[in-house]
């Protein structure tokens, strides 16, 4: 009977989730790979939030000799895709389908001993971004990525290969739009902790013949699945504060816009607050 030891865990972490872990990324081994993989009886295993790879320990001299190969080392193929709003909360906000191809020369170690299979913090995509249609929606296509980890001689000695790959969260300006019967001029929207200032943008026409009134925020904040931003819609009359609003939603990955804010294109989360 056939006794299996791990190869190689890949776990994908976002700073967007709550947690920390990417559970909505799916993985599905590439064709090619899972013909090389049945040579040392590679099976892989979905953990939620990445894989896991193991090997056929009675055929651990055929996968030494596939890492070794000078020519031509093991290199894993994996093929993960997101759900469709990844590229709304993922910095760069990477589209469609794209290749990644690490080797060992991309890889760091962090503090916790996991290998990260990129050099930097977090996996960046900006320059990829910005060659895709600049008229683009985020989020009108999901995000596809086919991943290639090149293994090599030294990673023998060091099976099994703990990996990470981190995604870093979106963050774009918060406009807030009233909409209805709202007593504009005494409003403000504050910040409980003092941090984020909110300016009044004026009347806005939304469609239909409605009309909003806008506040945004004086720099971009980060999106995050469950933010702890805590704001609060207040109306002041005689130089007293009245809370409108407790606590305003926060912004999510949807309802974004693009404008030009100092002459550059910005991006922007719409939350939507009525009367």
């Amino acid at each position: 009977m056939a006794s299996y030891r791990p190869l190689l865990r890949l776990t994908v972490e976002h700073g967007y989730f709550s947690d920390g872990l990417c559970r909505t990324a799916r993985f599905a081994p590439a064709a090619d790979f899972l013909r090389i993989a049945a040579a040392f009886g590679g099976i892989v295993r979905n953990i939620g939030s990445g894989i896991e790879l193991h090997y056929d320990s009675e055929r651990q001299d055929v996968l030494a000799d596939l890492i070794g190969d000078a020519t031509e080392p093991l290199t894993i193929r994996l093929d993960i895709r997101f759900d469709a709003d990844f590229a709304n909360y993922t910095a760069g906000g990477l589209l469609g389908r794209q290749t990644l191809s690490l080797s060992a020369r991309d890889r760091a170690i962090d503090a916790d001993g996991r290998i990260r299979l990129h050099s930097d913090a977090t996996l960046d995509f900006s320059e990829r971004s910005a060659e895709h249609s600049q008229s683009a929606r985020p989020g009108s296509e999901a995000t596809e990525i086919g991943l290639s980890i090149a293994l090599g001689p030294d990673d023998l000695a060091r099976l099994p290969l703990d990996c990470v790959m981190r995604f870093a969260p979106r963050s774009a300006y918060w406009k807030y739009l009233l909409v209805g019967d709202w007593p504009v001029e005494q409003l403000r929207i504050v910040d409980n902790d003092g941090q984020i200032d909110f300016t009044p943008t004026g009347n806005e026409a939304l469609g239909a013949g409605q009309q909003a009134s806008g506040f945004i925020s004086a720099r971009p904040l980060v999106i995050q699945q469950r933010s702890s931003c805590r704001f609060e819609l207040r109306q002041s009359v005689d130089g007293i504060d009245k809370v409108m609003v407790k606590r305003l939603p926060v912004a999510d990955a949807s309802h974004f816009h693009r404008e030009l804010r100092d002459g550059m294109p910005a991006l922007l989360s719409e939350i939507y607050i009525h009367c």
